[in-house]
């Protein structure tokens, strides 16, 4: 929010429907970085009758391409 999208490009926007794998949007983390914000990127479940067995889990840097 304190950025105003600087460093954001939206692939999509309010109410387009997406496709699971659809790019949604990119963000250039090393300028984010830059400006002093942290860059810890939550995941997000919106369905909550399918939210996936997270108890095995762990906390860990994961690489752009590494499918989760």
């Amino acid at each position: 929010m304190n950025l105003k999208g600087e460093h954001f490009t939206a692939h999509v926007k309010e109410k387009d429907r997406v496709k699971a794998g659809q790019l949604l949007v990119e963000f250039d983390l090393k300028k984010i970085r830059e400006k002093g914000y942290d860059t810890v990127i939550p995941m997000i479940f919106t369905d909550p009758d399918h939210q996936p067995d997270m108890s095995g889990w762990e906390l860990r840097r994961v690489r752009r391409g590494e499918r989760l």
